[in-house]
């Protein structure tokens, strides 16, 4: 079944986006947007995770290092997509242009990493090396 569930899939993603289109923002984008683009990508989760797909066989380099550092480009986006926002203004680059979304994305990866590596992973070995201290004291 999860075959045929990428067309629809990528049409709900596609339609989502749409709506998200304009210069004004309407109550059906705000009502609908988020919700169609998650059951879009919920269906593609379900096609990528079937054992009929191809898909599922192929291994593809660096997706476990972004799926580590996901939870930190969640921390970080805002403040970075403003800061590129502002340098953009600041040097007289269309927001809106390739670079500057190439230059988004690029920011959000680093600062991604560097507070995941700076941060939240010593954070983890540290809870590894704790945690089973704590479990076998209250044995």
């Amino acid at each position: 079944m999860a075959i045929w569930l990428w067309l629809p899939a990528l049409a709900l993603i596609v339609y989502a986006l749409w709506l998200g289109e304009g210069d004004y923002i309407n109550f059906t984008a705000c009502v609908w947007q988020f919700p169609l683009l998650a059951t879009g990508m919920a269906a593609l989760l379900i096609c990528a995770l079937s054992p009929r797909l191809p898909s599922r066989r192929v291994a593809i380099p660096g997706a476990a290092f972004i799926a580590s550092i996901a939870y930190s480009a969640y921390l970080v986006q805002k403040l970075l997509i403003h800061g590129v926002a502002e340098f953009c203004r600041s040097q007289d680059i269309d927001s809106k242009s390739a670079p500057a979304l190439i230059g988004v994305e690029l920011c959000v990866y680093a600062g991604a990493a560097i507070l995941f590596f700076a941060v939240e992973r010593p954070f983890l070995q540290l809870r590894h090396r704790v945690a089973p201290r704590a479990s076998r004291a209250r044995s």
